[in-house]
């Protein structure tokens, strides 16, 4: 996930997000979305890990990890009104 520019490393992706996600520094999260109310955040998967039957991510916080499948996390971001991009990154 980033905003207007691509970046690359998590300082980068931090500084990017600017608290539009309203997490705090260190937390990378596509759980972060549901607080981003300008819904100007695009997301950005490598293709490498999409045939990967589940992801990880930190719930809104980095003292925990949520393992969710591939397909679920897909069909969260489409209900909450995100689309999504599939690069080779």
């Amino acid at each position: 996930m980033q905003r207007n520019s691509r970046q690359k490393g998590k300082n980068g992706i931090r500084k990017l997000f600017d608290g539009k996600d309203g997490l705090p520094a260190g937390v990378v999260s596509p759980f972060g979305l549901l607080n981003n109310e300008d819904h100007d955040i695009t997301v950005y998967f490598d293709k490498e890990i999409m045939d990967e039957e589940r992801m990880s991510f930190h719930p809104n916080t980095n003292e925990k990890t949520i393992f969710i499948s591939t397909q679920d996390l897909l069909r969260y971001l489409d209900d909450i009104g995100y689309e999504y991009h599939i690069e080779e990154l």
